[in-house]
C-alpha cells in the first residue's frame, strides 16, 4: 500500500506529471543509494540551498522525487516572501520550509520540539550556513504553557498526544 502511495504522489504531483519516468528514476536510485550509503546525504534543494537526507525522512525525500514536496504551500512560500520578511516555521521537522524561506531572504523563527528532529533540524541550518538568519528554537507552540508528550517516531506527522 505505501508503494502505491508514492506511486501516486509522483505520478501527480505538479511538477512531476510531464516528466514522471525522471522522478521514479530520482525515486528508484535514492531508494537503492540511501540503503547502501546508510547516512545522511546533501541533496540540493532550491536557489543553492540543500538538505540532509536519509532514508525514511519524508520531510527531505519528497523534495528529492518531485522538487518541492508540497508544492502548493512551498511555492506560496518562494513566490510571497521577500528579502527581509519574517517566517515563522511551526513544527519545522528537519526544516524544509525554513531553509526554502532562507532562499527568499527572508529571516525565520523556527520550532521544532522532538529533541531528535531539533538536531536534524540544526544540521540542515549549519550545512547551510543560516545561523544568522533562523533563530532555531527546541520547544512547541501553544495557546498555554506546559508540559506536552509527544509522538517523535512518526517523521512529519509527529504530534503532541495531549495538551
Amino acid at each position: 500500500m505505501a508503494l502505491l502511495n508514492i506511486y501516486r504522489f509522483i505520478a501527480n504531483h505538479p511538477l512531476t506529471r510531464d516528466r514522471k519516468i525522471s522522478a521514479f528514476i530520482r525515486w528508484l536510485r535514492w531508494q537503492i543509494g540511501s540503503r547502501v550509503l546508510g547516512w545522511p546525504v546533501a541533496v540540493p534543494f532550491v536557489n543553492n540551498t540543500r538538505l540532509l537526507a536519509k532514508s525514511g525522512i519524508t520531510g527531505a525525500t519528497g523534495n528529492i522525487y518531485c522538487g518541492l514536496h508540497e508544492f502548493e504551500d512551498m511555492g506560496f512560500v518562494l513566490h510571497f516572501l521577500r528579502p527581509g520578511d519574517l517566517f515563522v516555521d511551526i513544527g519545522a521537522n528537519i526544516g524544509a520550509y525554513s531553509i526554502l524561506a532562507s532562499a527568499t531572504g527572508a529571516h525565520m523563527i523556527s520550532f521544532e520540539p522532538v529533541p531528535a528532529t531539533f538536531e536534524a533540524f540544526l544540521d540542515n541550518i549549519h550545512l547551510n550556513r543560516l545561523e544568522t538568519h533562523v533563530d532555531a528554537r527546541s520547544q512547541a507552540v501553544g495557546r498555554a504553557s506546559g508540559v506536552l508528550e509527544m509522538i517523535a517516531d512518526q517523521d512529519t506527522t509527529n504530534q503532541a498526544l495531549r495538551a
